[in-house]
Formats: structure tokens, sequence, C-alpha cells
């Protein structure tokens, strides 16, 4: 009976830590989860027992702190505490996992495209990728990316300046011949 209750709670405390890693979608949400996670970690040394459900609202994004409640609630976890500790440190260990994708464009993306592409990027790549958005007006039309060492610019002042290479002895045979 206690296997299945330990293997019933790692279930569990799985798909909790899945639901809270799935909404980090940029290293700025990493940051202020991490954040968060060490005043919760604080916290639950703490002998007022009130600290931990403060910090829980008032430090911690709203989704992530429903996550959390939602299971403290249920009963889920005999032990409270330990059941926490053990929680907040495989959190803390599926963020040391995630993998960054640098992304620099010319414009400030709204809440709908980081979503779109943090969408695409973990069908794509992971559910352990993180973007660290960048910007640089003098992309253009396009976006830098780097990911694990690799480096990739696409931006539209380069496929011309690319094509007018390309095309440069035609372009000039054509420009000679339209001047006379």
């Amino acid at each position: 009976m206690e296997v299945y209750c330990a293997a019933g709670l790692l279930i569990i405390m799985q798909d909790i830590i899945s639901r809270i890693v799935q909404d980090i979608r940029t290293e700025q949400d990493m940051k202020m989860l991490r954040s968060a996670i060490g005043r919760l970690e604080e916290s639950l040394y703490r002998a007022d027992a009130n600290t931990f459900e403060e910090i829980l609202k008032t430090h911690v994004p709203k989704e992530i702190a429903d996550i959390i409640q939602e299971e403290e609630r249920s009963g889920t976890f005999e032990e409270k505490r330990e059941a926490l500790k053990k929680m907040i440190e495989t959190i803390k260990k599926k963020l040391d996992e995630c993998e960054s994708i640098k992304i620099d464009i010319a414009f400030e993306p709204s809440e709908a495209t980081v979503e779109k592409v943090s969408e695409w990027l973990r069908k794509e790549i992971g559910e352990s990728v993180v973007l660290d958005i960048g910007h640089d007006r003098s992309l253009l039309g396009g976006a830098r990316i780097m990911y694990r060492g690799k480096y990739k610019e696409y931006a539209l002042a380069n496929m011309i300046n690319d094509v007018l290479r390309r095309e440069r002895l035609r372009i000039m045979e054509e420009v000679k011949s339209g001047k006379q």
C-alpha cells in the first residue's frame, strides 16, 4: 500500500511540476519563478505557518500559485512541508534543465507573438526551451538566432545584399546599357 501511495504521489508531483514549467516561456519568466521559488523555499524554514501562503499570494505568478494551492487543498500531500520541499527542489532541477534560445528581433513582440513562438519552439525542440528575446533595430524585418553555440542571422538587409552581390555584374550591365 505504501509503495502505491509513494508512486501515486510521485506521479502527482511530476504532473504539478510539468504544469508549472509549462508556463515558463521566456528567460524573464524563469528569473521571476526562480526568485519566487527561492522565497517559498525560505518560508518553509520559518516558524510562522502563514509565511508560505503569504509569499505564494504575493510573489508567485497567479497561474503557478493556483496550481500549488490546488494540490495543497486536495490533500494529496500527507506531509505538507516535506512534500513542498521536495517539489521545490524538483522545480529548481527542472529549471536548471531548461535550454535558452536567444532571439534578437527589431521590434517589441506582443504577448501573443511570444506565446506563438514559444509553442512552435516547444513542438520543434522540446518542452524545456525558453526564449531570451533581445531587440536590435538594425535587423529590419529579420531575426538573429543563437542556440547551442550556433548562430544564424535572417535579416532582410542581408538577403538584399546577397542578391545584389550575386547579380552585381548583370545589374551593372543593365545600368550601363540604360545610360546610353
